[in-house]
């Protein structure tokens, strides 16, 4: 009871002093993010993907003036074999380099998001290109989510 009691009053003074010291959450009030040109390249599947979830606008009118530019390309390497020497996982990469140009093309921001996924491999080619594309568009998310933080935070003005 008494223990109870403790983690309760411990919640409200933490609640308390988080309401008092001026905390506010980064991504609160954001503007969307407009850019004058966007150009991606690289397997034309997942720049669509990810040109669909990156939460940006083109808008050609922008007074900003933006371009964004990114690539992504895929990769993988073998990480396990079994003892006849044949891959039974491998790690799969992807990575997306993108810089951001003001209407002077001087750089802004230019950063590399990458993610990676252990990748079961079975004598069934058809089940690992499905498997692959299941994480691709997984790894295309997680990368999305990332860039809109990413530009959210370091284009706030």
């Amino acid at each position: 009871m008494m223990l109870k009691n403790f983690k309760i009053f411990l919640i409200m003074i933490s609640l308390l002093v988080l309401n008092n010291c001026g905390y506010q959450p980064v991504l609160i009030n954001y503007k969307e993010i407009s850019f004058k040109k966007i150009e991606l390249s690289g397997d034309r599947q997942s720049v669509f993907e990810l040109g669909k979830k990156i939460n940006v606008k083109t808008d050609t009118s922008s007074p900003a003036g933006l371009t964004l530019k990114g690539q992504i390309f895929e990769s993988s390497d073998i990480s396990l074999t079994d003892n006849r020497g044949l891959a039974t996982e491998e790690n799969y990469i992807l990575n997306f380099t993108f810089q951001i140009f003001d209407q002077n093309q001087n750089l802004i921001l230019s950063d590399m998001v990458s993610k990676s996924r252990r990748i079961k491999i079975s004598d069934n080619n058809i089940s690992n290109i499905q498997i692959r594309n299941n994480e691709k568009k997984s790894l295309i998310e997680s990368i999305a989510q990332d860039v809109n933080t990413k530009l959210r935070i370091n284009l706030k003005n």
